[in-house]
């Protein structure tokens, strides 16, 4: 079983916390067969640190809020041109 989120647009809220807010597809696959394809919305929140070797860009994710979004408010991907 594997599990892959495929962002369609993002929308940065926020700068000091940095808040990002991502929508797209979660597609679920048991083998090479598709399961599951439901609509969800993620909104991560970054701290800065100091910036390290390790951590070039001196940013750590703080915390991750996952929503799944009512299919009838999500554009299906067949409808866009």
């Amino acid at each position: 079983m594997s599990q892959f989120f495929t962002a369609d647009s993002f929308k940065i809220e926020g700068k000091d916390p940095l808040v990002v807010r991502f929508t797209g597809e979660r597609i679920t696959y048991i083998g090479r067969t598709e399961t599951e394809r439901k609509p969800y919305q993620y909104r991560v929140t970054l701290r800065y640190v100091e910036r390290t070797q390790q951590n070039p860009y001196g940013l750590v994710v703080s915390s991750v809020e996952q929503t799944e979004i009512p299919s009838a408010s999500f554009p299906s991907p067949q409808s866009k041109n």
